[in-house]
């Protein structure tokens, strides 16, 4: 949490995992989620809880032209210092509506059968946002970052129609150099028959309307096909 993007936040609506309200005394309004909870936006400073999803094939969606958020589970530990550790909850998130659906995945690692429980509950998806990167090393990370082959076992657990790679090449973060989660995506996607127009990833500051064709040529790899080559040779 950044204090001050919250100051300049502060008069939107919060919606945040359970436990964390505190965190924000400036913001006005604030919502905590536990998992499978929901909230029902319709437009500015109009909102009302929503139904605990219980039942499957209930895609929760909002009355209205509104949008149903529902925390989800999601793999991590919480917290930001070395003695008060997993005191709130963490939590993944779907926003579902009449037009479409999206999924954030937020920071996770991969667990089966929670991210298939999201997708027979939620989905099928229009478009899910799934971390790829800070992944190395494994036996440190395993347990609270994806890896692109994990990050595509959920795209198809969540039965995303697209999915976008999101969490890399901003800060170093992990042993893996500031591409090459990019760049193991495209090889990943050869292993799991996954085609470049079901996982890409766009361009910092790109915009996608959901109902225009997936803008695949935007992909990293596609666009840099001498470091993708460099890769598969000898590894960066």
């Amino acid at each position: 949490l950044d204090v001050r993007a919250a100051e300049l936040l502060a008069d939107k609506l919060w919606v945040v995992p359970r436990g964390l309200g505190s965190l924000l005394p400036g913001v006005r309004e604030v919502v905590e989620l536990g998992w499978w909870e929901s909230v029902d936006v319709e437009g500015p400073g109009a909102w009302r809880r929503g139904p605990t999803l219980t039942h499957e094939n209930d895609r929760g969606t909002a009355p209205g032209a509104g949008v149903r958020l529902v925390a989800c589970p999601s793999v991590h530990w919480s917290g930001r210092d070395l003695v008060c550790k997993n005191t709130t909850l963490w939590a993944s998130y779907a926003m579902v509506s009449r037009a479409g659906s999206v999924f954030h995945t937020g920071d996770t690692a991969y667990h089966a059968s929670l991210f298939r429980q999201i997708g027979t509950v939620l989905g099928p998806f229009s478009a899910s946002l799934v971390g790829i990167g800070a992944y190395n090393p494994r036996s440190l990370l395993r347990g609270v970052h994806a890896d692109p082959s994990d990050a595509l076992r959920i795209h198809r657990d969540l039965r995303s129609r697209a999915s976008i790679g999101m969490h890399w090449g901003t800060f170093p973060m992990a042993d893996e150099g500031p591409d090459t989660p990019a760049l193991e995506l495209a090889v990943a996607r050869r292993e799991h028959d996954v085609s470049v127009e079901e996982f890409f990833v766009m361009r910092h500051g790109e915009v996608w309307e959901l109902d225009a064709p997936p803008p695949a040529c935007s992909d990293y790899a596609l666009r840099h096909p001498e470091r993708l080559a460099a890769y598969e040779t000898v590894g960066a």
